[in-house]
């Protein structure tokens, strides 16, 4: 049975969140109605997942955050933080605390449900695998099909290739079959991209990966606002975009896709 803390400062928005776990999952629900009752509950009852408001009185969700990260019982339980901020500010401090999804006010039932349950199929995983990084296997979290088409078209041969198209799919892959590569599209959602890649450092622990972002305009993009192996710019030219990859001299995949160079 999953444990579940719902802490929230609007009573219809509690209700709603608590009827759509109690009708799709078999679960327990506790509830607060801030962040400080929701630092009470969790003195004696440690939830499986916790769905947190942003903003409320008393302890707004931020502080709440912080206050779980600094204290070792609490700081790996999962959080899918529930706003309507989409400030980018508010983002930024999200996700340096650490929060594992997020879901837009108004909340969606749909989109509620599969987001928490892909959630709840991640720690799962996380917990039951114990296999090392697929070598020859890529990530690709990317919403172009045309891309991701000529993406597989040229590796494909030599590697066993995932794809998602946003950042909840990305994870739950990873999670399945840990591979070496994650090729990132920068058209994701910010929290899409922060969120997957910032996860998939904090699971691969002791796992080597390297985790490329994708762009259209390599130029645009700075080292202090990603935090990725290399930016590689999308190109439909296979010769131009192996002769990129290339290019990363200083990232461990080089020497594997050497070998596409001479084909290209």
């Amino acid at each position: 049975m999953h444990k579940f803390l719902i802490i929230e400062d609007d009573e219809a928005a509690r209700h709603l969140l608590k009827h759509i776990l109690t009708k799709n999952f078999e679960c327990e629900v506790k509830e607060a109605a801030n962040g400080a009752l929701g630092l009470q509950a969790l003195s004696h009852y440690i939830p499986d997942l916790i769905l947190l408001d942003i903003s409320m009185p008393v302890m707004d969700g931020i502080e709440m955050l912080s206050r779980m990260r600094s204290n070792h019982n609490y700081k790996k339980i999962p959080v899918i933080v529930v706003t309507a901020i989409n400030d980018r500010n508010v983002v930024h401090s999200l996700l340096e605390k650490g929060i594992t999804d997020y879901l837009l006010k108004p909340i969606d039932k749909e989109v509620s449900i599969e987001r928490i349950k892909k959630m709840i199929n991640v720690f799962v995983e996380e917990g039951n695998n114990s296999l090392k990084e697929s070598e020859n296997h890529l990530l690709l979290v990317d919403k172009d099909e045309n891309f991701n088409t000529f993406f597989c078209s040229i590796l494909s041969e030599k590697f066993t290739i995932h794809q998602a198209s946003n950042g909840v799919d990305g994870l739950e892959l990873y999670v399945k079959h840990k591979p070496r590569y994650v090729f990132v599209s920068n058209s994701l959602d910010l929290l899409d991209k922060k969120i997957l890649s910032n996860k998939i450092r904090e699971l691969a622990k002791q796992r080597e990966v390297s985790i490329f972002l994708l762009v259209n305009d390599a130029k645009a993009v700075t080292a202090k606002v990603f935090t990725y192996d290399a930016v590689i710019k999308k190109t439909m030219d296979k010769t131009v975009f192996l002769h990129d990859i290339n290019l990363l001299k200083e990232v461990p995949s080089k020497k594997i896709f050497a070998q596409e160079k001479d084909e290209a």
